[in-house]
């Protein structure tokens, strides 16, 4: 759904008028706040060069390129931005 409508599937309206269309009748959508617990800038870039989408390009570089320099460069990079907390939308239908 995300690579078909983009932006739109991050519009609580959109999505439940989606779940509307497709016959559900008590729709709720609300969006929440999740704390993911990764607070210092070590865990915060260790979390974003592991991601599925960064982690094998650093790896074709180097084998110790995540703790590497780049490593080094992204925790640089999110000093001071504090813990990480997540929005997200959350649908309910019956």
């Amino acid at each position: 759904m995300k690579q078909e409508d983009g932006p739109a599937a991050s519009d609580p309206a959109w999505l439940g008028s989606q779940a509307s269309a497709a016959g559900w009748t008590r729709v709720r959508v609300r969006t929440i706040a999740v704390p993911t617990g990764l607070c210092t800038p070590a865990q915060l870039a260790s979390w974003r060069l592991g991601l599925a989408s960064v982690a094998p390009f650093l790896r074709s570089l180097d084998p110790g390129a995540s703790g590497g320099p780049c490593g080094r460069a992204a925790e640089q990079a999110v000093a001071g931005t504090g813990p990480l907390v997540v929005s997200m939308l959350v649908l309910l239908a019956g």
